[in-house]
C-alpha cells in the first residue's frame, strides 16, 4: 500500500515537472516573440517632408521629430530639401516676393534685408549647421516604400500594430508624416508630461553641445556680465497675432535687469521695422547696463547668441523656438504663443509683458 502511494506520488511529481517545463517553454516562446516584436521596432525609421518655409519654421518640425524619435528609440531620416518639390515652391515664393498668405506677411524677401540673404540656401545647409541632426539622406523622397500617416502612433504598441499591418517581410518600417508641422506638436501635447517628456535636460544639453561645436565661433557680441537676448519679430510678419509692441519686450527686459544689475541687452531683428524706430527699447539703457541692436545679421550668428544668452526673451516666432529649446539660460515665453514650451520657462503677458 505504501509502495503504491509512493509510485502514485512519483507520477504526480513527474506530471507536475512536465507541466511546469511545458509552461516554462510556452513562456519562453512568448517572451521570444515579444522580444522579436520589440526588436522589429528598432528598425522603425521615421521622417517628414521638408517644409516650404523660412528657416525657423523649416527646422522646427525636424527638431520636434528628433526629440520624439529619440524618446521612442526610432531612427530619424532627413529627406533632402535640395531638388524637392518644397524647394521649388520656396524658390518660386522668393522670386515672386510672395509669402504663405497675403494676410500673414508682406513677402519672404522682407524677412531680412541682408545683401547675401538666401532663404533657400539657408534651409539646404541648416541640418548640417545645426550639428546634431543625422546626415541628410541622399535618397529622393520616393525612393523608399514609405507609410504615409496623418498622426504619430501613440507609443510602441500602436506603432507595432501599424508596422505589422504594413510590413510582413521583416524589412523594417518606414513612416513618413504628411506635410503638417502641427502633427508632431499635437503628439507631444497629448502625452503626460508634454514637451518636457521629450526635450529632456540630457537631450537639450546634447543638442546644445553639438550645435556649439559648429557655431560657437560666431559668438562676438556678448560682454562680461549678464547678457539678455531679445528677439523682436518684425520683417515680413504682418499678422497682428504674431506682433508684440516694443513696450512688451521692454517690460520683460526691465524686470530681468532689476534682478541682474548692469545687465547688457541685445536686440535681434530682421527686415523692415514698421514701428519706424527703436525708441522704446533704446530707453532700456536707463535700467540696464547697455542696449545694442543687431539687425539683419546671419541667422546662425543670431541663434548662437540666443542659445548662450543668460536670459532669452522670445517673440511669437518659430525662429525664437529653436534657440529657446537649446538655451542654457532663462527663457521668457509669450503666454499665448501656440508653439511647444517647457514647464519651467517664464511666461509673460503678450500685451503688457507682466509675468503670468
Amino acid at each position: 500500500m505504501k509502495r503504491t502511494n509512493i509510485l502514485g506520488g512519483a507520477l504526480l511529481v513527474s506530471s507536475f515537472l512536465v507541466a511546469t517545463y511545458n509552461i516554462g517553454l510556452m513562456l519562453e516562446l512568448t517572451n521570444s516573440k515579444e522580444r522579436l516584436r520589440h526588436s522589429s521596432l528598432s528598425k522603425v525609421t521615421i521622417t517628414h517632408e521638408p517644409r516650404n518655409d523660412l528657416l525657423g519654421s523649416f527646422v522646427a518640425p525636424t527638431l520636434y521629430l528628433y526629440a520624439v524619435a529619440n524618446y521612442y528609440g526610432w531612427n530619424l531620416e532627413i529627406l533632402p530639401f535640395a531638388g524637392s518639390q518644397q524647394e521649388a515652391l520656396l524658390k518660386r515664393h522668393v522670386a515672386l516676393a510672395g509669402n504663405i498668405s497675403k494676410d500673414w506677411g508682406s513677402g519672404f524677401q522682407d524677412a531680412s534685408h541682408r545683401v547675401d540673404y538666401d532663404p533657400v540656401l539657408l534651409n539646404t545647409e541648416s541640418y548640417d549647421t545645426m550639428g546634431f541632426f543625422p546626415t541628410v539622406s541622399k535618397l529622393t523622397t520616393n525612393s523608399k516604400d514609405w507609410i504615409d500617416i496623418e498622426h504619430l502612433p501613440s507609443g510602441k504598441l500602436e506603432l507595432s500594430a501599424l508596422c505589422q499591418n504594413k510590413r510582413s517581410d521583416g524589412s523594417g518600417c518606414y513612416i513618413r508624416l504628411t506635410d503638417n508641422p502641427h502633427l508632431i506638436q499635437k503628439h507631444m501635447e497629448k502625452i503626460t508630461g508634454g514637451s518636457d517628456k521629450f526635450f529632456t535636460p540630457e537631450l537639450r544639453a546634447h543638442m546644445r553641445t553639438e550645435f556649439l561645436k559648429r557655431n560657437k565661433h560666431r559668438l562676438k557680441h556678448f560682454e562680461n556680465g549678464f547678457n539678455i537676448a531679445i528677439h523682436v519679430r518684425r520683417g515680413d510678419a504682418l499678422d497682428p497675432d504674431r506682433l508684440m509692441d516694443q513696450s512688451t519686450y521692454a517690460e520683460v527686459a526691465r524686470r530681468v535687469c532689476k534682478q541682474h544689475s548692469g545687465a547688457h541687452v541685445h536686440v535681434y531683428s530682421g527686415g523692415p521695422n514698421r514701428d519706424g524706430n527703436w525708441t522704446v527699447l533704446e530707453s532700456l539703457v536707463k535700467d540696464c547696463g547697455s542696449v545694442s541692436f543687431h539687425i539683419d545679421e546671419p541667422e546662425f550668428d543670431t541663434w548662437t547668441h540666443m542659445i548662450l544668452a543668460d536670459a532669452f526673451v522670445m517673440s511669437k516666432s518659430a525662429f525664437s523656438e529653436i534657440p529657446a529649446l537649446l538655451s542654457r539660460g532663462e527663457v521668457f515665453f509669450p503666454d499665448d504663443f501656440w508653439h511647444p514650451y517647457l514647464s519651467f520657462w517664464n511666461f509673460f503677458h503678450p500685451q503688457t509683458g507682466k509675468p503670468m
